[in-house]
């Protein structure tokens, strides 16, 4: 029956926007090896960047923000899928308001050039 039949992607749970490994970035690869070593083979990160609850323990810096994130996207560009809960070019303008100058990188480019990277050497696996 419909029930039984097997999860083609497994998601993670909901990540909090923080570094560490109590449900922020450092637990987005360990989730996927953990998943994978039960057995999953695809594993669905959460959101690039995190769910924004704005907990108290969650970055709000923009500019760290936008360390974050882009972190993220690189920790999370290998597994079979991405999604976003904000968009690279928000989280480019809201750190360049809070700093009051432009950022050493563009985020929108950086995660454009990661996508690109994944479309031509890693979905052809």
């Amino acid at each position: 029956g419909f029930g039984r039949q097997p999860r083609v992607f497994v998601r993670e749970y909901d990540k909090s926007s923080k570094w560490g490994k109590d449900n922020g970035l450092q637990s987005v690869v360990t989730g996927a090896l953990s998943l994978g070593l039960l057995g999953h083979a695809f594993v669905l990160p959460d959101m690039i960047g995190g769910n924004k609850y704005e907990n108290d323990d969650e970055v709000r810096d923009a500019e760290e923000y936008a360390e974050l994130y882009v972190r993220w996207m690189q920790a999370s560009i290998a597994m079979p899928s991405v999604q976003f809960s904000v968009l690279p070019d928000s989280v480019q303008r809201a750190a360049e308001a809070a700093r009051g100058t432009a950022l050493e990188y563009n985020v929108v480019e950086l995660c454009s050039r990661y996508l690109r990277a994944r479309e031509t050497a890693l979905l052809p696996l």
